[in-house]
């Protein structure tokens, strides 16, 4: 009665609903890890081009696609890692907080 597509979608369903669930309660998880990764690549990449130009005397100009790059994923990745900070605050902010009870001792 049900083909191997229906049950290929319905587990796609739930792990995207299990990944929305848990992104609601930890948005800095993925932005973050997202943004400390983009801007660590940046910080690779640059560290390379500058050494192959200090100490090889290579040409800037030549790889200015890789220093666009370079600057592009240390920019994406600090704001990744803002909007992860970001929602986090939001989020810390609006939920409603438990409410506490205090044992009575008789």
């Amino acid at each position: 009665k049900y083909g191997i597509i229906r049950i290929l979608i319905g587990a796609a369903d739930l792990i995207s609903i299990k990944i929305q669930f848990s992104l609601m309660e930890k948005p800095f998880l993925i932005f973050g890890t997202l943004g400390i990764l983009l801007f660590t690549s940046g910080c690779i990449l640059g560290g390379a081009l500058s050494i192959a130009d200090f100490f090889f005397g290579a040409n800037l100009s030549d790889v200015m696609v890789l220093v666009i790059l370079d600057v592009l994923l240390l920019i994406v990745g600090i704001g990744f890692f803002n909007v992860g900070l970001l929602a986090e605050y939001i989020i810390g902010s609006s939920v409603i907080p438990k409410p506490t009870f205090k044992k009575i001792n008789r």
